[in-house]
């Protein structure tokens, strides 16, 4: 360190020194109002005409009697120490980092698209994320002028077609810069069409990157772009080109008929990837209906349950698929999770399945888990149903599926259908094993308030027999229905209520 410091002194006293003759040379010696001949410098004050009395010389005009005389050998003399204080000041850089270190930053981005050296690049990258270190992190924040400076350089590179790992290293650069520019975006595109897969993958997954960053400038334009991919030999990159449809916010409908197209791949994990990205798209992708109905009967599981999936968020669109979404309950795997979530984001559109659903509740070959989906299912579809309404009171006698009890209990006092029908299974309820079951029924009675005066009775009947199970929670249900009383019914009961029986 300290012979760095004396290397910078001897230095800095070599570059003043040149720079104080240079100016002694070219500026010192001036004529200040007296003719001198432009060739001896002989004083000419007193003589006439323009002719010099010491050489004989014809200075012509009398501005050139009044030149500055320029010593070029001092003016060289400074130069080279000049020149050399800035080499001995350059030592220690060398020393640490080689010579290349003394070439400017700027030369090297404004070279960059026309040089196949990755050196180039690697130098630049380590030079700017050495000096501004917060400009790689992954988070939004604004790109310096010179950061874009930098960014545009990489582009050039892309667009210029350079050597496969220079155009691989702009990519990955482009992508951790997750910069918003037409000039970085449209090369990035490009490089989508790149002939190296690698280059294709890694362009996808930038532009996934600068979209998770909510940074595209043109949706449309990408959207249309990526979905180009998914025409890919590369089975890699038509996958990961759907992936990018899940960072592509607002989806748009560009993007659907390329999507449509790529159902028929013949690779399932594609068609599984697609199916998947429709979901996102709505009624939008109302097009694709006719080609996810096809994939229901897919013979790859997954292809077939996301296909489902697809069409539950088509809306009415997906009518024509309820049919054959029905036939899927009755694969017992994933299939029929699938069918049981397609059908309750379908709602009413869904009311054939009702039947079906309604026998699930008490077949014991579907797991419990598929017995209580179908209730949740029922539930989706359309609560006011008469026959939805009919397959709850089934589901609330089912003795092996406290889950799905409970539910029936909770939901059937969120809403008013029917509701003496509703009440009834309520007050049945309170009959229950299960103590969590009759409070869920208690409370849905109380929201079902005011009640009829034959409901009521019931209730203190119910809270006044010692030996019923749910008395307490009978008792709490009255209490709540006669904080909001019927106004028919103005005779309040006079019994007293049941003693604590703690």
């Amino acid at each position: 360190m300290l012979a760095h410091i004396i290397l910078y002194v001897i230095a800095a006293f070599l570059v003043l020194g040149g720079m104080i003759a240079v100016h002694l040379a070219a500026f010192a010696d001036r004529s200040t109002g007296r003719p001198r001949c432009p060739n001896c410098w002989y004083d000419m004050t007193g003589s006439r005409g323009f002719v010099c009395p010491e050489c004989g010389h014809d200075a012509l005009k009398q501005k050139n009697l009044h030149r500055t005389r320029r010593y070029r050998m001092k003016a060289l003399l400074g130069t080279l120490l000049v020149l050399s204080g800035c080499s001995l000041a350059a030592i220690p850089t060398v020393q640490d980092q080689g010579w290349t270190a003394l070439i400017p930053t700027t030369g090297l981005m404004i070279v960059l698209p026309w040089s196949d050296n990755e050196w180039v690049l690697n130098e630049v990258d380590a030079r700017v994320n050495a000096t501004n270190p917060e400009w790689f992190r992954r988070h939004n924040r604004e790109i310096s002028e010179y950061g874009r400076f930098f960014a545009h350089r990489c582009a050039a590179i892309i667009t210029a077609e350079r050597s496969q790992p220079l155009r691989l290293r702009a990519v990955q650069l482009l992508s951790d810069m997750r910069l918003r520019d037409d000039t970085a975006e449209r090369a990035l595109l490009k490089a989508t069409g790149d002939p190296d897969p690698t280059i294709r993958i890694e362009a996808l997954n930038a532009i996934a990157q600068v979209a998770g960053a909510q940074s595209i400038i043109d949706p449309g334009r990408c959207a249309k772009r990526v979905a180009e991919c998914l025409m890919d030999t590369r089975v890699a990159v038509r996958t990961r080109a759907a992936r990018v449809f899940d960072f592509l916010q607002p989806l748009h409908p560009d993007a659907v008929p390329p999507l449509i197209e790529a159902l028929a791949d013949e690779r399932a994990e594609v068609r599984s990837t697609v199916c998947d990205v429709l979901t996102q798209f709505g009624p939008l992708a109302e097009s694709a209906v006719p080609a996810l109905i096809n994939l229901i009967d897919d013979p790859s599981r997954g292809v077939s349950a996301n296909a489902m999936r697809a069409l539950g968020s088509l809306g009415i669109a997906a009518t024509p698929a309820v049919d054959k979404i029905i036939l899927a309950l009755d694969t017992h795997d994933r299939r029929t999770d699938a069918a049981l979530v397609a059908l309750g984001d379908m709602g009413p559109i869904a009311i054939p399945a009702v039947p079906r659903l309604t026998a699930m509740l008490t077949d014991e070959t579907f797991s419990a888990q598929h017995r209580f989906a179908a209730v949740l299912t029922l539930q989706e579809i359309d609560p006011y149903n008469a026959d939805v309404l009919a397959a709850m009171e089934i589901a609330s006698k089912i003795d092996d599926l406290e889950i799905a009890r409970l539910r029936v209990a909770t939901e059937l006092g969120r809403y008013r259908a029917d509701e003496p029908r509703q009440v009834r299974i309520l007050l049945g309820m309170l009959h229950d094993s299960a103590r969590p079951v009759r409070q869920a029924a208690a409370l849905s009675l109380g929201r079902l308030a005011p009640l009829r005066l034959d409901e009521i009775e019931q209730l203190q009947q119910l809270s006044n027999d010692a030996d019923f199970i749910g008395w307490e929670e009978a008792q709490s249900a009255l209490s709540r229905a006669m904080e909001k009383p019927d106004a028919d019914n103005n005779a309040i009961l006079d019994s007293p209520p049941a003693e604590s029986r703690r």
